[in-house]
């Protein structure tokens, strides 16, 4: 399989019953607010590079040269676990995030694919980034304990939501106790989508594939295969797929 970073997958699913929902999608991240440039603080450096290259702000065309200059000389560390190598080695608390947003997964596919289930650590990545895949499983008291006083029946609306910071220890125990569960069919799915990404981006060089673009063979592999169809019945999947080399 090629390098992952080479596939662009901006893929969102919608449940059928109520295609306008706005899912709430339940995660643990790093709380990078302590690290992380503001977007206020990019903002007063893109004003400044600005002057200094006495390019003037018409249009703002030049903002997103001066955000990736910005972003290569002080590189943010991502708050998606999945994109971290070594959680044990950054010194930063673990939070609940619970926005009510429309989540892009395409990036999250291309890390699942990189995970090694075999390895604790990598399913803990997991557990934490799919969180809402737990969360009905882990008794309230357990979830109470973790997370702080933190009640997954309270809709906070606006910006005086609480911030609930995870206790490390108890989580990880918590999420041991899924691992042996559910290592074996997370390895299972994680082949049956390397597969379609193969497919996909027909990686293996097939003839019968190559007339095809990658939109008609995912909407072929979606329809043909078993499995990943009883997986698709309940959604509609909205998505957007490229492949460069590099």
């Amino acid at each position: 399989m090629r390098n992952p970073n080479e596939y662009s997958i901006e893929l969102n699913l919608y449940n059928k019953k109520n295609p306008v929902e706005i899912t709430r999608f339940f995660s643990v991240v790093l709380d990078t607010r302590k690290v992380n440039l503001s977007a206020q603080n990019k903002e007063k450096l893109v004003d400044k590079l600005y002057k200094k290259t006495k390019v003037k702000r018409k249009d703002d065309s030049f903002n997103e040269i001066f955000l990736s200059l910005i972003d290569k000389n002080i590189p943010p560390i991502p708050k998606n676990l999945l994109f971290v190598r070594n959680i044990e080695k950054v010194d930063l608390n673990l939070i609940l995030n619970y926005e009510y947003k429309k989540m892009a997964l395409g990036d999250n596919l291309i890390e699942f694919l990189n995970l090694d289930f075999n390895n604790f650590d990598d399913f803990f990545k997991f557990f934490c980034t799919f969180f809402f895949l737990y969360l009905d499983k882990i008794p309230e008291e357990q979830l109470c304990k973790i997370f702080k006083g933190f009640d997954k029946n309270i809709i906070h609306i606006g910006t005086n939501k609480p911030l609930h910071i995870a206790n490390k220890e108890l989580l990880k125990q918590c999420s041991e106790s899924f691992y042996e569960t559910e290592k074996d069919s997370l390895i299972k799915s994680q082949l049956l989508f390397r597969n379609f990404v193969d497919y996909i981006f027909n990686n293996n060089r097939e003839k019968r594939l190559s007339k095809l673009n990658n939109a008609q063979r995912f909407y072929i592999f979606q329809n043909i295969n078993k499995d990943l169809k009883e997986i698709s019945e309940d959604y509609i999947c909205d998505y957007s797929l490229s492949y460069s080399i590099k």
